[in-house]
């Protein structure tokens, strides 16, 4: 087994140097120079990239990093990261310099046309440009094991992770590279059919259409016209009621304290022929629910039953919306919950409609606002819906549990980062357990090796297991 200079004397090392010690920088490059320097070496062929210029490159961008504050786990691996990074950065330099001959290229026994050789080394341009987007653990691991030959433990020991966990990260890079240069080489006519297909349903393209645009300026132009064409389309729209306050800025009305019912008639939401809002209304608390949630019981006021009052701190968000007939494209309803609220889940009606209904997730605006999406193929006819939002109070610490569970000793709290939404998984980004609310208070039990993902506990006790480091916002700070 390789010796290692234990961490708690780079850590030492670390914090030296960022208080400003010369002296502790002359050892952290004395300790650390030549090793950079033959692994620099290690990692490409002669002529690629000068190992002194790689390591002096590294040193000086280490440097500057730990003067500035910046504290690596293990100063080690994150040398051999930088080192890793900078000769990437000099290979693609070099590829991109069509005077520079490609000395990895092998000649052949035979001369080849011009042509042949051109596309070569516009293919080996493509890799290289593939593997540098590639996440930092899958680069690491594929130019590790599948282009230098080093053992996977090997890899692994300088990641931080097990060898099979390199073995999958090679695989998984491997997958990337082949649908990236597929979704390269895809026809653009096909790729822009299914921009189209996503863009009229109101949903995210397809893996290859998205690889494909990144590359190819044409369907990137295209791509950006859509969107422009949908904000023209917007600015055509007639201009709502100041009580239709479902797809504005105003939320719902509440007349005298009461629940009032506000009839919209046929303002159209959309310039041709979308949406059309027909009633909406509140139901505050203390007036009878026009829908049950039973299955909300561990909440903040408990279960709901249609036809009982409503509990203190509970209030429902009610619309009946009209689809017409014909081919139209998604629409959208923006419900709002009263200030100082925050929204449940949604309730379509008992009844399943003919076409399906969604709250879109792109758009987390505040925690008393949800997007409705109604998506599916043409009617026939015209159909009309209602869906109804649950709003409840939230305690001192933003939770709408009855009994939420709170941060033990040892746990480290956290809440759940607004804007969008967030899930936790039973192994890192694999096997789906639940979805996160924005603000939420959370507690951090443990921290991956790579500290990019965090094994949580929501409020809800149910609602455990890993979420990207992403999803984590007031890390530490206590909840209320």
């Amino acid at each position: 087994m390789r010796n290692r200079r234990p961490a708690r004397g780079d850590a030492r090392l670390v914090a030296r140097i960022s208080a400003g010690d010369d002296a502790a920088w002359e050892t952290l490059d004395r300790r650390h120079r030549r090793r950079l320097r033959r692994y620099a070496a290690s990692l490409s062929r002669p002529g690629i990239a000068d190992p002194d210029d790689v390591a002096q490159d590294v040193l000086l961008r280490a440097h500057q990093a730990l003067r500035s504050g910046t504290v690596p786990e293990r100063l080690d691996a994150w040398l051999l990261q930088l080192t890793r990074n900078a000769v990437i950065d000099a290979a693609r330099a070099r590829t991109r310099r069509p005077e520079s001959p490609l000395d990895s290229v092998a000649e052949p026994t035979t001369p080849d046309l011009p042509e042949t050789i051109v596309l070569r080394r516009e293919h080996l341009r493509r890799t290289v440009d593939d593997i540098a987007q590639l996440p930092d653990t899958q680069r690491t691991a594929l130019l590790g094991c599948a282009v230098d030959g080093r053992p996977a433990e090997d890899v692994a020991d300088e990641l931080g992770v097990s060898a099979p966990a390199v073995h999958m990260a090679v695989r998984r890079a491997r997958q990337s590279l082949v649908r990236t240069a597929s979704a390269r080489d895809a026809a653009c006519d096909g790729v822009r059919d299914l921009l189209d297909d996503a863009h009229a349903r109101g949903v995210r393209p397809a893996e290859q259409a998205r690889l494909h645009v990144r590359d190819c300026p044409a369907c990137a132009d295209y791509r950006q016209a859509q969107r422009r064409l949908d904000r023209r389309l917007r600015l055509l729209a007639p201009p709502l009621l100041p009580l239709a306050g479902l797809l504005g800025g105003g939320g719902p009305v509440l007349l005298g304290g009461k629940s009032a019912v506000v009839a919209v008639g046929a303002v159209a939401v959309a310039a041709a022929g979308g949406l059309v809002v027909l009633e909406q209304r509140i139901v505050n608390p203390g007036e009878p629910s026009p829908v049950t949630l039973d299955h909300e019981g561990d909440l903040r006021g408990g279960a709901i039953v249609r036809g009982r009052t409503l509990p203190s701190g509970v209030s429902i968000v009610e619309a009946r919306v009209e689809i017409p007939a014909g081919k139209t494209g998604p629409r959208r309803l923006k419900l709002q919950c009263p200030t100082g609220t925050v929204a449940g889940n949604l309730r379509p009606q008992r009844k399943p409609p003919p076409f399906r209904i969604g709250v879109d997730e792109t758009k987390v605006d505040d925690p008393r606002t949800v997007y409705v999406g109604f998506f599916g193929p043409p009617l026939k006819q015209a159909y009309a819906t209602t869906v109804r939002l649950p709003c409840r109070t939230a305690d001192r610490t933003g939770s709408l549990e009855a009994n939420p569970r709170r941060t033990r000793p040892g746990e480290t709290p956290a809440r759940v980062c607004p804007g969008h939404r967030h899930y936790v998984y039973v192994t890192p980004g694999k096997a789906f357990r639940g979805t996160l609310r924005a603000g939420a208070p959370i507690s951090i039990v443990r921290w991956s090796a790579s500290r990019q993902w965090a094994y949580v506990i929501a409020d809800a006790r149910y609602i455990r297991g890993w979420a990207r480091r992403s999803a984590l916002c007031e890390v530490g700070r206590a909840h209320g």
